[in-house]
């Protein structure tokens, strides 16, 4: 897409534009060729081959000729009627609805705290925040085309994607075991919003951070077109800048579920306790009937609490859950302590 001012200019500057921009973008796998350009403009044919009395034109046809000396590409510009171009006619006038982004502003500020960024997936030469980014079509000094095509492992990833692929960009993140930074609009209706929070506030295991920003902060910026509605004036919802690190290893993923069962085991604990503390500690819990009780528990009529006899059995479970986890075989069951 053009620019407004680039779209006010005459038909021949465009063209000749669009001839430089396609040798930059292509330049890896134009480099010693033949490269033959069908266009429905005479004054660019001639341009390119001759050279233009006008000081822009010849600006342009400069750069071309530079660019192919450079690379050693023969460039053959050929005429062709418009109704052989009709292709090349319909793609030039294609609009991208998703043509918007983050102000520099904004960037600077995240990158201060979560980076440094190493390279922006989803971008274009025109509002890329760093030097390498990915992009969905060609264009100059993109690295990559389709950000889902690359491992975004290594890599603290600038990520500001569609609203259409952000589920696909978490999974692909989750995939590769890379880390980055996530800006999306603060919509709790959409189909990512699941990925982010489990229920309620509380986040997903690969959501470290997440920091709200108030609308109306200028966060984000129109691109070429400017009716999109992210970057307009009719864009009153806040904003999330969400941490995301799924460089999950065997040690940290079992650090976090001891984690995890440890609080289960201190909230069981607790609740055993409260209850013992309110209802009274019965002076027999041996259930009526069933004379093996002290022996197959090994819970007696003792000073022993049911309180401890709760906790002894959680942190079995735990043990026994854990070794699973590392693929170990289990520690035997810790006996039953009478001086507890």
């Amino acid at each position: 897409m053009w620019t407004l001012q680039e779209s006010i200019q005459s038909s021949t500057w465009r063209e000749l534009q669009a001839i430089l921009l396609a040798l930059m973008s292509f330049k890896n796998r134009l480099r010693n060729k033949c490269v033959k350009w069908h266009t429905d403009n005479n004054n660019c044919v001639f341009i390119v081959q001759k050279g233009s009395s006008k000081v822009h034109l010849q600006e342009i046809a400069m750069n071309i000729f530079k660019l192919c000396s450079e690379l050693n590409i023969t460039l053959d510009v050929v005429w062709i009627p418009r109704s052989e171009n009709t292709k090349a006619d319909y793609i030039s006038k294609m609009i991208d609805i998703e043509d918007w982004g983050t102000s520099i502003e904004f960037f600077k500020f995240i990158d201060d705290m979560w980076g440094p960024h190493t390279v922006d997936r989803f971008a274009s030469n025109l509002n890329k925040k760093l030097p390498r980014f990915n992009s969905k079509f060609w264009n100059p000094g993109v690295e990559a085309v389709d950000a889902f095509t690359q491992n975004w492992n290594n890599e603290v990833n600038w990520i500001v994607p569609p609203i259409s692929v952000v589920c696909r960009a978490i999974k692909h993140l989750i995939l590769c075991k890379a880390r980055g930074t996530l800006i999306v609009p603060k919509w709790p209706s959409s189909s990512f919003w699941t990925m982010i929070f489990k229920r309620g506030s509380h986040l997903q295991p690969y959501v470290i951070d997440v920091l709200e920003f108030q609308p109306n902060q200028n966060i984000f910026i129109h691109g070429m077109n400017n009716k999109s509605l992210l970057g307009s004036s009719e864009f009153v919802s806040s904003v999330l800048a969400i941490r995301l690190n799924a460089e999950f290893t065997k040690d940290r993923s079992i650090t976090m579920f001891k984690e995890s069962l440890e609080i289960t085991v201190a909230i069981g604990l607790g609740l055993a306790v409260g209850r013992l503390i309110t209802s009274g500690i019965p002076e027999k819990r041996k259930p009526k009937g069933d004379d093996d009780f002290n022996e197959r528990t090994g819970v007696g009529e003792s000073d022993q609490t049911m309180a401890e006899y709760l906790y002894l059995q959680l942190n079995n479970t735990w043990n026994a859950v854990v070794a699973v986890v590392a693929q170990q075989p289990p520690p035997p069951p810790d006996p039953p302590n009478p001086h507890f």
